[in-house]
């Protein structure tokens, strides 16, 4: 890893505390944060550092629709809750390179859910959005969760366990370091 990045990491505490939506959409701060941007008529759910983005969830109005739910009201949704739960777990003090994040479809209170954990074997730590009912809250949740999450985080596929009762639910645990950065800046 190169010295910039461990010294931008040293700076940011890994992740920030919430910021201002119009720091976060300028990209003023020197902290990471999570953000929602437009990006072409689609709202996506980003990291940002220095001016620079990643992308984490595309909310694609056509995945969405027969769900009815907002893109952009989810997407707004999931940069705050990121910037909570990762500013309550993640500190430079903790930072490494084998620190991971895991976005988890489930289901809580019968509804399809999608969630951030540090252990997607304990299940949700941090909802990050919430769907109306559906028949089948865990499927909904994990075809969701697949179809929004930028491709190049989907490495590390784990089934689980879900609080429903026979069904697996699925989670991608992700590097938080590569969360932030991203895997071309790390190598």
């Amino acid at each position: 890893m190169n010295l910039k990045h461990i010294s931008s990491l040293t700076i940011l505490g890994v992740m920030a505390t919430a910021v201002s939506p119009a720091m976060a959409e300028s990209g003023a701060s020197n902290e990471a944060s999570f953000a929602c941007i437009n990006d072409n008529g689609v709202a996506v759910t980003v990291s940002q550092l220095d001016g620079n983005s990643k992308p984490i969830f595309h909310w694609h109005k056509d995945l969405l629709a027969s769900l009815d739910a907002n893109p952009t009201d989810l997407c707004q949704d999931a940069a705050v809750s990121l910037n909570e739960y990762m500013a309550e777990k993640y500190n430079a003090e903790t930072a490494s390179s084998s620190q991971t994040l895991s976005f988890r479809a489930d289901q809580l209170r019968g509804l399809p859910t999608v969630c951030a954990t540090n252990d997607p074997e304990i299940g949700c730590e941090a909802v990050l959005f919430t769907l109306s009912p559906t028949e089948k809250p865990v499927q909904t949740a994990n075809s969701l969760l697949t179809a929004i999450l930028s491709k190049d985080l989907q490495e590390n596929k784990v089934d689980t366990d879900s609080n429903e009762r026979g069904v697996q639910s699925i989670s991608y645990s992700i590097s938080i370091l590569d969360l932030i950065f991203g895997s071309k800046h790390l190598k």
